[in-house]
């Protein structure tokens, strides 16, 4: 045996010295070795020279581990970013994948950005997108109520929707009904009309748009009470309100329940979804000694507060400017309106400025003239305004984007036969910006006929 393992040890020794210099080994020594290997796999010697072998190739392996520490070493600072890196790419890619998703339900009109001055075709005639009243009246005077008065919007920044509602008074001369709408993120268009024409009617009842626990609700409220309509754009009216003090109440962010006060104590409204109903009841436990205390108190619970003076009133005066005999530079009266952004519960106002309108084009020759001061000793002749130049302008206080609308309308408005009429400035109404659409009111008047529309185009 001893003869045996002295030949493996030169054996052994042999193959070490062959791996050693990159020597490949014969086919007679590779069957040496594993004949060998069979014979001896219990002997300790056999083990002690494979160790002898294994130590070797370890102090190979523990020079090349040196090495390629150095090498981490000297890389670590690099390789340390390898997990945000990582990170950074997962992050990007659902960037990416967000925004393709948020593009693609996007109109396609607003995936083309919004030019700083938009250009609205203010005329009668025009591309709408939707056609919200379109009415006409023999009466001259008539058109002098074919202006909506009372306006109020909101846009729902988490649904991204937008809601209107437009009432026209208490002018009994005119045919346009009240209507709501409501635009969904989409672009999509759903509207309604009041039953009767006038919903708002009053000076003294003002009209907003609350996002309740049942969706966007239209509101009128007066300094005693608040009344709800339909989920937008609903307009009928629910026959239960919630007693106010003050024109005045407060709703919970989360559970957009309301708060108001009466006689000492807190009063709770919920909505019962059983019944149908708002159920207003006082909250015993809640006790204050006067109505100030109480406001102090809402303030303190983070509560919004909704007063008369967010909503838009009623009202029978006319808002649609006329360029006539006695004006060269004609105008829109302002609108009784209220434009809100609702974004991450808080309520804040827009602004929307009257639609302004110059002549920039007068009608010639003596039919085209108007004679003032008739009946009297002095008489003048003033050109009857043929086109004028539109504009207004628009600002989101959330975002705080601003634009400004331009547009022209006529020569085409106010002709009979060869006399011109006054020419029917339109009114720009209600705007949003996210769906790239506006609201206006167009009137004509073409000797003895009137005629309103209120319409929704792009811009």
């Amino acid at each position: 045996m001893s003869t045996i393992s002295n030949a493996v040890q030169v054996m052994v020794d042999n193959l070490v010295a062959k791996m050693a210099s990159n020597t490949p080994l014969t086919p007679e020594e590779q069957s040496m070795v594993a004949e060998s290997v069979a014979l001896l796999s219990k002997s300790t010697t056999l083990e002690t020279a494979l160790i002898a072998v294994a130590e070797k190739h370890l102090d190979t392996a523990t020079s090349a581990l040196d090495s390629a520490k150095v090498s981490l070493q000297e890389n670590a600072d690099y390789l340390k970013l390898l997990p945000q890196i990582n990170e950074i790419k997962t992050s990007f890619g659902n960037i990416k994948t967000g925004l393709d998703n948020t593009l693609g339900n996007f109109p396609a009109v607003m995936r083309e950005g919004a030019p700083a001055t938009p250009a609205l075709a203010f005329n009668w005639n025009g591309a709408e997108i939707a056609t919200l009243t379109n009415a006409s009246n023999s009466a001259n005077t008539s058109l002098l109520e074919s202006s909506p008065v009372t306006v109020t919007s909101l846009f729902d920044d988490a649904e991204k929707c937008f809601y209107v509602y437009a009432g026209f008074g208490n002018g009994t001369k005119y045919y346009s009904k009240d209507f709501a709408v409501k635009v969904d993120a989409k672009g999509n268009i759903t509207s309604a009309n009041a039953g009767s024409k006038r919903i708002s009617a009053s000076s003294s009842e003002y009209f907003l748009l609350i996002k309740t626990i049942r969706g966007v609700q239209l509101a009128k409220m007066t300094n005693t009470a608040l009344t709800f309509f339909g989920v937008m754009p609903s307009l009928a009216e629910e026959s239960a309100s919630i007693p106010l003090t003050g024109g005045k109440i407060y709703q919970e962010p989360d559970t957009l329940s309301f708060w108001s006060y009466s006689q000492g104590h807190a009063q709770h409204t919920t909505w019962d979804a059983q019944a149908q109903v708002y159920l207003t009841k006082p909250d015993t436990s809640k006790d204050f000694l006067n109505e100030g205390v109480f406001n102090q108190w809402a303030g303190e619970q983070g509560y919004t507060q909704f007063t008369v003076s967010y909503g838009s009133h009623g009202s029978s005066s006319t808002h649609l400017g006329a360029l006539n005999q006695s004006s060269v530079y004609g105008f829109s009266r302002p609108l009784f309106h209220k434009h809100m952004t609702l974004m991450n519960g808080q309520y804040q106002f827009n602004q929307l400025s009257i639609t302004s309108g110059e002549a920039i084009s007068f009608g010639v020759g003596n039919s085209n003239v108007i004679n003032i001061g008739a009946g009297s000793s002095t008489k003048f002749n003033y050109p009857r305004a043929h086109i004028a130049q539109c504009s207004s302008h628009y600002l989101d206080s959330a975002s705080g984007a601003y634009m400004s609308f331009s547009g022209q309308i006529g020569p085409a408005q106010g002709l009979n036969g060869t006399t011109m009429v006054d020419i029917y400035l339109p009114a720009l109404i209600a705007v949003s910006p996210y769906h790239r659409v506006a609201f206006l009111s167009l009137g004509s008047r073409n000797g003895s006929s009137c005629n309103q529309k209120t319409v929704v185009r792009a811009f």
